[in-house]
């Protein structure tokens, strides 16, 4: 929810449209996502994106027989996790990798204690607040 809330309080200030379009667009996949899991949906088959592993993928979430996400394999669901990322995984999101591309230039600054690490200090910003000049 931090993530989502800073991405978008980013996105409010931004001025590039291209980049407030694919702000709105990553928000939008991080909700879908957050809501999937808070729900225990199941895990989807991922979208062929020319990656080999893809198939491997499906392969395994077959084998499960349609898990959901509080009773797969904790290993297999993270790993999913960041697969799934890097995947489209609906027709009309067919560009995330040009949206997860463009995501660092975004004027993101993490707040709040959600980015502390496990050591009580705050990790540093994902994002710059300006690019370099």
């Amino acid at each position: 929810t931090g993530a989502i809330d800073d991405l978008h309080r980013a996105v409010s200030t931004c001025k590039d449209e291209e980049k407030i379009a694919d702000g709105k667009a990553i928000v939008e996949r991080l909700t879908k996502l957050k809501y999937e899991l808070q729900h225990n949906r199941p895990l989807t088959p991922l979208l062929d994106d020319g990656r080999q592993d893809v198939a491997d993928y499906n392969r395994e979430l077959d084998a499960l027989a349609s898990p959901t996400w509080f009773d797969v394999p904790w290993l297999y669901a993270e790993c999913y996790l960041y697969r799934y990322k890097d995947s489209p995984n609906s027709s009309n999101e067919a560009d995330y990798k040009k949206i997860d591309a463009s995501a660092a230039s975004l004027p993101f600054q993490p707040t709040g204690n959600h980015m502390m690490s496990s050591h009580g200090r705050s990790s540093p910003p994902l994002y710059p607040l300006d690019p370099p000049s």
